[in-house]
Order: C-alpha cells, then structure tokens, then sequence
C-alpha cells in the first residue's frame, strides 16, 4: 500500500511518486500498472493520472522503454534533485 499524510497532499508529491514508479515499472518490462482499494477523491487523483477501471479497481497500461522513457527520467530526476520533501507536515 502506498499512501500520503493528509498533510502531504495537494503539493504534487503523489503525482511524482506515482510518476516515479510508472518509470520504473517501464524500466523494468512492466506493460502496466493495476491498482486495488482505489476509493472516493483519490479514484479521481488516479483518473487524472490515466488509470481507468470498475469500482476499486483501476489499470493503466505503460509505455515502451525507449528515448522517451529516458527523457522523463531525466525530468523527474531533475524536478526530485530541486525539491526538499521534508517540510512537509505530518
């Protein structure tokens, strides 16, 4: 289970985090991604993200690895090399 302090939420760390393991999920062969216990607000975070699916079950199929998935590593390196995550309240 992964999930965010309520006071974590809302600054987009769950988006990088969820970024974060859709790029090593693609590193590593995954062809996707499938989701359980998705309920309520955060069914919606996950929409968002592209994931789709029936009541607390939702999916999201990945990219190839390639040239692209190298470019968004080196974003999100970049973007978690700028950030201090420890500010945030508890």
């Amino acid at each position: 289970m992964i999930a965010l302090q309520p006071g974590a939420r809302g600054i987009g760390l769950g988006r990088r985090l969820m970024e974060a393991i859709e790029l090593e999920a693609t590193r590593l062969g995954a062809g996707g991604i499938a989701l359980g216990g998705a309920r309520g607000g955060v069914k919606g975070f996950y929409a968002q993200m592209g994931y789709s699916g029936r009541g607390s079950m939702m999916t999201k199929g990945l990219p190839l690895p390639g040239r692209l998935l190298e470019a968004r590593l080196r974003k999100l390196n970049a973007v978690t090399r700028r950030k201090d995550f420890r500010s945030v309240k508890k």
